[in-house]
């Protein structure tokens, strides 16, 4: 998989000089950060030496200063937040639109909106969340095909429970003449975890009418991937060899957790993460070159699911005529 376009060129010709006035912000991130810690140090120094854990005493000034301890700690992280806020909106203006508009040179970016829950909820790949928010919304057109993508942070939470769904990013494309087929492939944890034959018997029970498990002759690929579908046939066509291996080849390459369905002419894929790949940091580089590679590595990811896809329904749609 050969890279559309040479990141680090841009890394270095349109990232670095964009960087350079947010590394004065981020400073300022990080003076009111370590402001609010000391404020809340002394505050902590306080109660212990006050509890006898320490034989230190404030004498008359004790009765001022944890109140302005606090009020000192409270109005440098209402500080933080807006500095911070400002410091990462400046960047994704300033820096995570020049990377979008290079890699999809027809395509909008709102960093404040995300794909729809209805499109997310269509995909059929994740159910019983109640939270459901994101940012960083991207539409493009590919060879025709509509795209768009964002960050999603979908929960379930409860008095007693609070537990992630799906964090990462999301994206739908259009894929015409897919008809009526459908397919999903999740990571299988099941398989990897209670063995093939344990991991078979939990997907059965669990599947449900409307589609059924999909078994092949791959045991590395299911492993990695608990596949339904509403057609067997058409969905061992799709997963040929030669598309099993380069799913495999993709998931290597973005080591998280991968899963991407087909239904109703469009291709929904989910990308797990552990960050925000739009976002700059706040301790050391702002952004650096090999964040820029993990993200354009997941927009190349995008794309080429789209052509396997693609791919699929030219053939089938030719052996029909």
């Amino acid at each position: 998989m050969s890279s559309r376009f040479d990141a680090e060129s841009l890394y270095r010709r349109q990232i670095l000089p964009a960087l350079e006035p947010l590394k004065v912000a981020q400073k300022k991130v990080q003076r009111y950060l370590l402001t609010s810690f000391l404020a809340l140090g002394f505050i902590v120094f306080y109660l212990l030496q006050n509890s006898s854990a320490l034989n230190f005493n404030f004498g008359a000034y004790s009765s001022f200063l944890v109140p302005i301890g606090i009020g000192v700690f409270v109005v440098a992280r209402i500080i933080v937040n807006f500095v911070a806020k400002r410091y990462k909106s400046r960047f994704k203006t300033d820096v995570s639109s020049i990377v979008i508009k290079s890699f999809f040179p027809d395509s909008t970016y709102n960093p404040g909106k995300h794909v729809a829950e209805d499109v997310f909820r269509n995909s059929n790949l994740y159910s019983n969340y109640n939270r459901y928010n994101g940012e960083d919304h991207v539409k493009a057109l590919i060879d025709g095909q509509r795209l768009e993508f964002s960050e999603l942070n979908v929960r379930y939470k409860a008095r007693k429970s609070d537990r992630n769904v799906f964090y990462g990013v999301f994206a739908a494309m259009t894929i015409d003449n897919t008809a009526g087929f459908r397919i999903s492939l999740k990571p299988d944890y099941a398989e990897r975890y209670l063995g093939r034959f344990l991991g078979r018997m939990g997907q059965s029970i669990s599947l449900g009418k409307e589609d059924k498990l999909v078994e092949l002759e791959s045991p590395a690929f299911e492993k990695s991937f608990a596949i339904r579908s509403n057609d067997q046939v058409q969905a061992r066509k799709f997963l040929t060899p030669s598309t099993m291996q380069k799913i495999l080849l993709l998931k290597t390459k973005y080591k998280d957790e991968l899963a991407f369905s087909v239904r109703s002419n469009m291709l929904y894929v989910a990308f797990h993460s552990k960050k925000n790949l739009f976002e700059p940091n706040i301790f050391g580089r702002v952004y650096s070159y090999k964040e820029l590679q993990e993200l354009c590595l997941l927009f190349e990811l995008i794309l080429d699911l789209g052509a396997l896809t693609k791919d699929f329904v030219g053939k089938s749609s030719r052996s029909s005529v």
